[in-house]
């Protein structure tokens, strides 16, 4: 640090002038600082004389909503069905025609080849909701097409696969390790299980599956949903699903089912 002294021992004008500037550099940087350390501020649940309920945390206004968060859509943002004391019949979204809604096929119409919608049945007997009134829906809220589920392939594959295995099949990593399995995906119950089952269980968990809620948007989950269902059908895949134009890139691989 330099003092009124070493000023006193400069030789020239400009070493004076220089040590001047320094040490007012010095000082006001120390005063700065001083002030931005202990800048007057509440912490959380720090009391506040200023308002009558001694709080510093203020209540929001009635009727705010954070921008964002409204989440009117109940099919996209719960993967849910109706309310309490109500419902109404479960709908799918045609694989041919995204974004359209029409009615589900019978039960009987499961496994039929060539169906875009065989693997989606009429499954409200069989749904067990979690809430009276609320069903798991059968049809994607949005429109699938192929980013979307290379969307879900890439997400699955970061988020999903550790327990599920790439293949959807419950051999990933971790459970070769020793933790507890998964069931396959390609078991029928989950083959015929509604679309909404897989986005809800990845929202609030299940068994020994924690909720992924906070680590995987709404969008991210529909989309690891429709990437599922892509790997249940290419599992039990026939060649007559395959499009017309596309079947020459099979180029004759695989069994003729």
């Amino acid at each position: 640090m330099w003092t009124i002294e070493d000023l006193g021992r400069a030789k020239s004008p400009v070493k004076a002038l220089a040590l001047i500037c320094v040490i007012g550099s010095v000082w006001f940087a120390a005063a700065c600082s001083q002030k931005m350390d202990n800048e007057p501020k509440y912490i959380p649940l720090r009391q506040n004389p200023f308002f009558t309920d001694q709080k510093s945390a203020r209540p929001l206004v009635d009727g705010v909503v954070p921008r964002g968060y409204l989440q009117e859509d109940q099919a996209f943002f719960t993967g849910k069905s109706g309310a309490p004391g109500s419902g109404g019949p479960l709908t799918q979204q045609s694989a041919t025609a995204p974004g359209i809604v029409t009615p589900l096929p019978a039960a009987g119409s499961v496994g039929q080849p060539g169906s875009p919608n065989a693997m989606a049945a009429n499954l409200a007997s069989n749904v067990q909701p979690k809430v009276a009134g609320q069903t798991d829906i059968n049809y994607f809220p949005l429109p699938v097409d192929q980013e979307l589920v290379e969307r879900g392939q890439e997400r699955f594959n970061i988020f999903c696969s550790p327990c599920h295995g790439r293949l959807g099949d419950g051999q990933g990593m971790i459970v070769k390790r020793g933790f507890r399995q998964p069931p396959s995906f390609h078991l029928d119950r989950l083959r015929q299980a509604p679309v909404g089952h897989f986005f809800d269980v990845m929202t609030n968990g299940f068994g020994a599956m924690p909720d992924y809620s906070s680590q995987i948007t709404p969008r991210d989950r529909w989309a690891i949903v429709a990437y599922i269902r892509a790997l249940q059908l290419s599992e039990n895949a026939t060649r007559a699903d395959v499009p017309a134009d596309h079947q020459a890139d099979l180029n004759g691989q695989g069994p003729q089912k």
